[in-house]
């Protein structure tokens, strides 16, 4: 009876899967991970190799220049790649974040709002590992089995509905696609920082070395791709939304996802030109809460 079960788990899986947006989100993502590849192949390995060749001559280590640049080059896609089939851990996410662990209130809070979702959905909500936030607004993301929630979160008139909402994106491939694509731009945050110049009197040569050395680690580090790409990804990320809202609303947090979005969601919304190219992952408020209001009418 448990196999039976659990084959029914699989299949119905499979089938949101397949008759849903997200084999598109699945066939997108193999399209920037075979770009990514053929980057790697052809661009990634010659820069990787100035990039190693210099920070060798600069540090004075002895490194084998042509297997260390190879490397480099491939890591994101094998990062990537073994990020969406292992689930890894968040360190990194937490690291570059500034998150912390929940405290015993937090996970109490947390552990209750998720019983709530699990009386009325069991495959609801599957969080494996949890993050905190210090941000005094309410916000949720989810990578993998980690979810991330502000300390605003714990609000007991947000978290429920926010868990709703999350728990859709952890319960498809929404979760492991987060996670694999923030692996094949590791570094994508931290460029910016990083200072290959003198002072500011070092003149123009310094500059442009700097500015050189930036752009060759994004090539190798940062995703060019996925950058590129980040119209499509923008729009199939906003249609997941839709979907993450619909599966709240089943689970009774319609009218509270409402109220959330309303309050602490639309005033911060502002126009967004030519957002076909834009990278803006969350549909706009006022959209989401007409689409929410026309579910609930039906149901």
């Amino acid at each position: 009876m448990r196999t039976r079960t659990k084959l029914s788990e699989v299949w119905s899986r499979v089938r949101r899967v397949v008759f849903s947006l997200q084999l598109f989100g699945l066939l997108l993502f193999c399209v920037t991970v075979l770009g990514e590849l053929f980057l790697a192949r052809y661009i990634r390995v010659p820069v990787a190799h100035a990039v190693v060749f210099v920070m060798t001559g600069v540090t004075g280590l002895s490194v084998d220049v042509d297997s260390a640049s190879i490397w480099l080059a491939y890591a994101p896609f094998a990062c990537a790649s073994a990020a969406f089939v292992a689930l890894f851990p968040p360190y990194l996410w937490r690291r570059l974040s500034g998150a912390r662990r929940p405290t015993d209130e937090e996970r109490e809070a947390l552990s209750a709002a998720l019983s709530t979702l699990r009386d009325q959905v069991p495959m609801a909500a599957r969080f494996r590992y949890v993050l905190v936030l210090d941000d005094p607004l309410p916000f949720a993301a989810v990578r993998g089995r980690a979810l991330m929630l502000s300390r605003g979160a714990f609000d007991h008139a947000v978290l429920e509905p926010l868990l709703a909402h999350e728990a859709h994106h952890v319960d498809s491939l929404d979760s492991r696609l987060a996670l694999a694509l923030s692996r094949l731009m590791p570094l994508k945050s931290q460029i910016g920082v990083l200072d290959f110049g003198g002072s500011s009197t070092s003149g123009l040569v310094f500059g442009l070395s700097s500015f050189a050395m930036k752009a060759a680690i994004w090539v190798v580090l940062c995703g060019p791709v996925l950058r590129f790409s980040r119209g499509v990804w923008g729009m199939y990320w906003r249609r997941r939304e839709y979907a993450a809202d619909a599966y709240a609303v089943e689970l009774g947090q319609g009218y509270e996802l409402i109220s959330l979005l309303e309050t602490y969601v639309q005033p911060f919304d502002l126009p967004v030109p030519y957002l076909v190219f834009d990278k803006k992952d969350h549909e706009f408020a006022a959209l989401r809460i007409d689409r929410l209001q026309r579910l609930l009418r039906r149901s």
